[in-house]
């Protein structure tokens, strides 16, 4: 049987790595697929980041209340977003934003919710 921890937190990790991934990719290489897709990604990609790190939280911090699994869960997600806007202002065609950081912590929030 897999160490919970690894069972939870790496694929916390890998998806990690996946956004970072992601958000290495220029500008100009990003197509457009509809309007305000941009935003629309940063949803469901981050939805998916919150619902993974919420399990991993549940299942290897015994004991916490789902408030502060709620809570631990929200700040770990919004500053990985902030760490991930930081990183995509130094890559060509792409700059940090606010707005995409909001769209990130709104997605983050329906993951960790449905995982709670």
């Amino acid at each position: 049987m897999l160490n919970p921890l690894f069972k939870f937190w790496l694929p916390v990790l890998a998806y990690a790595v996946l956004i970072f991934g992601i958000s290495s990719i220029p500008g100009s290489n990003i197509p457009s697929a509809f309007p305000y897709a941009d935003y629309i990604f940063h949803i469901i990609e981050y939805f998916v980041f919150g619902f993974l790190i919420c399990l991993a939280i549940k299942n290897t911090k015994t004991g916490l209340s789902l408030k502060k699994v709620f809570l631990f869960g929200i700040i770990l997600v919004m500053l990985y977003a902030a760490t991930d806007e930081f990183h995509q202002s130094f890559v060509p065609g792409r700059d940090a934003s606010f707005l995409d950081w909001l769209c990130d912590s709104a997605g983050a929030m329906g993951g960790i919710i449905l995982a709670l």
